[in-house]
């Protein structure tokens, strides 16, 4: 085309960005229509981000003309049009009809932690043109489901190693992930060889492919012969819901990964075993419900307590294995509802049962305060460790011993809402949780993540944090900056945190921790802060000190 027709046929960002979204019919990140954008000659700037100018003029139309906008923003960084509604997009022609059911649907956001993950998995899984972005969501299901996942990728190499380091059975799994807008991959999209090559060198037990759907024919046959289970990406939604309402041992999870081809099979047991597992916690309750209709003085054992409720239910009645191991845990004196009758088999209740509820809800926060992801490993060097089976000797892709989190947990969220409220005092919107540890906030079109994890304070006077891509940057990926905090128990009230927080951005933490052995050989960095140490006690800082300079020189590049 001559170039005065080519000047003519330009478009606006908005314009562009509106063809473009209905040509390709599913949500699109604001850098992938500036490039398809450029490369099509719909427009022409001499700016040098005209990424962020897509975003500025699609967040701009929203925000002057609010629903009446023709975009929408549907997810971490997507953008689609209003007309497709939450249903989806809108059909195109006929002859494309058979690729539509395949395509993304508009994810609204979830509130959730668990319920976000899940829609960036539905909406990542078609992101061809960054597949990256599917990896790393990937790598972040993973590790939601109990696996230690550590995001690899790079030419020659796996995508994603998944450790499952339980003395009941250890094993590793390599994971192709396989993003494609088409929505289903042929049998010449997967490099069989290569796939076979990462599962010797990863010294691991299983292989696996993630995607959008597979094709059938000689993909299957391909997928038996090299042994490698095949995990259409809407089956993860499904196991990250099922594993927060009955969660899986990493034992249950490997049925995943032992039959080649088609996962349908084990995640048929693991539905069943997510049912069976909630209903043997509804026992406990009824049993209790049970127990405390009886007449005073009265008792029952096992066996009375199952031919009650087979009665009650018939051919719903549990299983009266099932029974005795309800009145064991309810009669453990960890919980101690139920006390045994000296001289005899039966119980005795000795609470209501609103008690007995408050009592396992207690425990359960208990073992929430001691065993959260958000308390902190110890330091290596000052306590003891509890070492991984050496199951996989290959150093590439071993991980740390897994320490012990701290036993005494103080309250950290009045120091995290301080520095919330200072950041949102310089112009920052809601903070807008990602997961319970990590939060994104919005500033003029630029993201600022936060990473926070909690230390107490150790007897030799340090406070010790631990930070890796794959749990505290990656789920960030799309801000403009990332920063680590850091929050400090408070020597003089152990139950309170400091107000002081480490405050320090992902690239600075990467630079000085790159030399260090658990850097080199693991991707995580050790930050502790102790007396007589500048190292990392230069980045403590009061919230009140934040101020719109540091905030400028944070979001000045990628984080």
């Amino acid at each position: 085309m001559p170039p005065d027709e080519l000047a003519a046929t330009r478009l606006t960002f908005r314009a562009a960005a509106q063809k473009l979204l209905a040509e390709a019919g599913e949500p699109l990140h604001p850098r992938v229509l500036a490039e398809r954008a450029l490369a099509g000659g719909l427009v022409k700037t001499t700016g040098k981000t005209p990424e962020a100018t897509m975003a500025a003029q699609l967040y701009t139309d929203i925000q002057a003309h609010g629903e009446q906008s023709t975009f929408v923003r549907v997810g971490r960084g997507l953008f689609g049009l209003r007309a497709w509604g939450i249903a989806g997009p809108p059909p195109k022609k006929p002859r494309a009809a058979s690729k539509m059911a395949s395509l993304p649907k508009v994810i609204p956001l979830a509130q959730d932690g668990a319920e976000r993950l899940a829609a960036e998995v539905l909406t990542a899984q078609y992101d061809s043109f960054n597949s990256v972005h599917f990896e790393r969501v990937l790598t972040e299901a993973f590790a939601f489901l109990g696996f230690r996942a550590t995001h690899v990728g790079g030419p020659g190499q796996t995508d994603i190693v998944l450790d499952a380091p339980v003395s009941a059975g250890p094993y590793r799994v390599v994971v192709d992930a396989k993003s494609n807008k088409g929505g289903r991959i042929a049998d010449a999209s997967i490099d069989w060889n290569s796939l076979a090559d990462h599962r010797k060198a990863a010294d691991a037990d299983h292989a696996l492919v993630v995607a959008p759907d597979f094709g059938g024919g000689n993909l299957l046959k391909r997928a038996d012969d090299y042994g490698v289970a095949l995990m259409p990406a809407g089956a993860v939604p499904e196991l990250i819901r099922l594993h927060r309402s009955a969660p899986f041992s990493l034992v249950e999870l490997r049925v995943l990964f032992e039959a080649p081809g088609r996962v349908t099979k084990g995640m048929e047991q693991l539905r069943q075993l997510a049912q069976a597992t909630l209903a043997r916690w509804r026992l406990l309750g009824e049993l209790v419900t049970l127990l405390e209709q009886l007449p005073a003085g009265e008792y029952a054992d096992a066996q009375k307590l199952w031919l009650l409720l087979f009665f009650q239910h018939k051919e719903n009645a549990p299983l009266r294995e099932a029974v005795e191991d309800a009145v064991n845990i309810l009669s453990s004196r960890a919980v101690g509802v139920l006390r045994p009758i000296n001289g005899s088999d039966g119980y005795q209740v000795t609470m209501q049962a609103d008690t007995a509820i408050r009592r396992l809800h207690a425990m359960v926060q208990a073992l929430e305060r001691e065993a959260s992801p958000a308390n902190q490993a110890v330091p290596l060097e000052t306590e003891a460790v509890q070492d991984v089976p050496a199951r996989h000797p290959n150093p590439k892709y071993e991980r740390a011993a897994v320490v012990q989190p701290p036993s005494t947990a103080a309250d950290f969220d009045s120091a995290r809402s301080q520095l919330l409220e200072r950041l949102r005092s310089l112009g920052f919107g809601a903070p807008e949780p990602i997961s319970k540890r990590h939060v994104r906030l919005e500033r003029a079109v630029k993201y600022l993540g936060l990473a926070f994890r909690n230390s107490k304070l150790y007897p030799n006077g340090k406070w010790w944090w631990s930070f890796t891509d794959a749990a505290d940057r990656a789920p960030l990926s799309g801000c403009d900056a990332v920063v680590l905090v850091g929050l400090m128990q408070d020597p003089a009230d152990p139950t309170r945190a400091r107000p002081e927080v480490v405050f320090v951005r992902w690239q600075e933490a990467v630079a000085t921790t790159a030399g260090s052995k658990a850097w080199q050989q693991d991707g995580r960095m050790h930050v502790y802060v102790q007396p007589n140490s500048q190292r990392w006690g230069k980045r403590v800082i009061h919230p009140t000190a934040i101020d719109e300079t540091l905030i400028r020189s944070l979001l000045q590049g990628k984080g």
